[in-house]
């Protein structure tokens, strides 16, 4: 009988390796998912037709990782270890969402066996990473995906997204704001001006900076600013009470103990607001004159079966930012369905002069809505969306099925500085990639509905 292989040094830091003549083996990653899930990365090379095995559990009650597991090429193994003629490297690596019931085992190890021979089994008496928050497990998941790779959607799809429907993410539902009221606002708004606040604080006193001078807005509206970032709370309180005697805009605060995310926000900000009618604000949003929420509400009783309006954004320089979506396939992100905004870029004399236009979807960047379609014809903002991304496609393809209408006016214009208000939502690694998540998911639940709307053959 062979003795067990010693592991050898591994070429990426905290993995385990093993190795045996005929085969080779290296766990670079393993974490819990959930309650009882395990997600497993790593990769395996045998020789010739060797046929390879890891399996998670006791023998008697084994879970076939490699059977499960999407496999897919792994070049930087040559790079990192030097080519080995003897071993077959064509789809070396895995990656495996282990669902519910992996760590129940009471014989917690995984083993790596060649030709049924046991090669070698690594015991697991401590979990790696036990008791990660939810977010940070999403992080952790999404750090293994090559969002260029054209295994992009299967990687998704079989791994990813089943093990992320068992993170137990933050829901605004669950949620019941802290609401504080500063000066005294309208008892019958027109409407109810929202705008979540994560990371930066100072975009707020700019907005209302921009509100105080707009006698319209502050006897019309109501003011409500979400905090979605807990651990700014103190410094927001302190804000507050500075700023409101400064700018004379009556406003009203929300704060919670969690992280919900764009969508989540919104969510708790639609459910307090008192108007029948709301605008969607992002904090890095700016007027460009007074009497533009007059101007919504104004347009918004003219247009029939009204769902979403939106309005031309502008960047600081004068240029168009925004002027409708529509959706395209983006080949390097493995076709999936993409929100492009037409026009981005060119200065508004080049840019379409027709002060209403029908379009498929508009950003919540400045969005005006009835709230009764916000909450119950759509249902609010999808929450399964991570952060902040496609949350506004999404509702406004679902108001498009429930008959809605979704429109452009091009006569009201504000400023927007375009994701200074995520800007700190983290490295721009994540970024991209929690970014694919979402398009993927989007991609998922719209493809059919996308493809018809866009023309393309059956």
């Amino acid at each position: 009988m062979n003795e067990p292989v010693q592991p050898m040094r591994s070429s990426v830091a905290n993995a385990r390796e093993l190795s045996l003549a005929r085969c080779q083996a290296v766990i670079d990653d393993i974490f819990p998912v959930g309650e009882t899930g395990l997600f497993v990365v790593g990769w395996i090379a045998g020789t010739g037709k060797q046929a390879q095995e890891i399996w998670l559990g006791p023998d008697t009650e084994r879970y076939d990782i490699l059977r499960h597991a999407c496999r897919y090429p792994r070049p930087d193994i040559v790079a990192a270890k030097g080519f080995d003629p003897q071993l077959r490297y064509e789809d070396a690596g895995f990656m495996v969402f282990v669902p519910d019931g992996a760590l129940r085992f009471q014989e917690k190890r995984l083993a790596v066996a060649c030709d049924g021979e046991l090669l070698y089994h690594l015991e697991i008496r401590k979990m790696p990473a036990q008791g990660m928050r939810p977010l940070e497990t999403a992080k952790r998941l999404l750090k293994h995906i090559n969002i260029h790779s054209t295994r992009m959607r299967e990687w998704m799809g079989r791994q990813i997204a089943p093990a992320m429907a068992t993170l137990d993410l933050p829901n605004s539902v669950t949620v019941t704001p802290e609401v504080r009221e500063y000066g005294s606002a309208p008892k019958q708004p027109i409407a109810s001006v929202i705008a979540p606040l994560y990371g930066r604080l100072d975009l707020m006193e700019h907005q209302l900076c921009e509100f105080g001078l707009d006698a319209q807005f502050r006897a019309e509206v109501e003011l409500i600013y979400v905090l979605d970032d807990p651990k700014l709370q103190d410094s927001f309180t302190r804000l507050c009470h500075e700023v409101a005697p400064l700018y004379g805009v009556p406003f009203k605060t929300l704060t919670y103990p969690v992280n919900l995310g764009y969508a989540g926000a919104n969510n708790v900000g639609a459910r307090v607001a008192r108007s029948r009618h709301l605008v969607l604000l992002n904090s890095d949003v700016f007027p460009d004159q007074p009497g533009w929420v007059q101007a919504l509400a104004a347009t918004h009783r003219q247009l029939p079966d009204c769902g979403a309006l939106g309005v031309r954004l502008l960047f600081p320089d004068g240029s168009v930012q925004h002027d409708g979506m529509r959706f395209e396939r983006f080949p390097f992100l493995d076709h999936l369905w993409i929100n492009t905004h037409p026009g981005k870029g060119l200065p508004v004399s080049d840019a379409p002069v027709a002060p209403v236009a029908l379009v498929p979807a508009v950003t919540a960047a400045c969005l005006w809505i009835s709230r009764e379609d916000f909450l119950v014809t759509a249902g609010g903002f999808d929450e399964g969306y991570i952060i902040g991304d496609f949350e506004d496609s999404d509702l406004c393809l679902k108001l498009l099925l429930k008959g809605r209408r979704n429109y452009l006016i091009r006569d009201v214009m504000l400023y927007h500085l375009e994701r200074q208000s995520q800007r700190l939502a983290g490295a721009e690694d994540w970024r991209q990639k929690v970014t694919a998540y979402n398009c993927w998911r989007h991609t998922q639940r719209w493809d059919t509905v996308l493809s018809r709307l866009c023309g393309e053959a059956a």
